[in-house]
């Protein structure tokens, strides 16, 4: 999954991050996906490029074309847990 978001971050796809982790624990995992390449992730917010679209308005509801999980991910693609 680390390889797909880090290729279509290339090609110019914005990735957000919806989780429940805060403070200490969201850090610890922004500094992990850093490491492994994946940078400049909105985080449990609408991008700026959907903000704009509304007139500078941000609905609490995190529009996306699509939403990935990665528990799914790897049931889907037989990826061993």
């Amino acid at each position: 999954m680390i390889r797909a978001v880090q290729q279509m971050q290339r090609m110019g796809y914005i990735f957000i991050l919806w989780t429940c982790r805060e403070k200490e624990v969201l850090a610890e995992a922004l500094d992990w996906l850093d490491r492994q390449g994946v940078h400049d992730l909105v985080v449990n917010d609408n991008c700026e490029q959907i903000k704009e679209l509304f007139g500078g308005y941000n609905s609490r509801k995190v529009f996306a074309d699509e939403y990935w999980d990665d528990k799914a991910v790897k049931a889907v693609w037989g990826v061993p847990q």
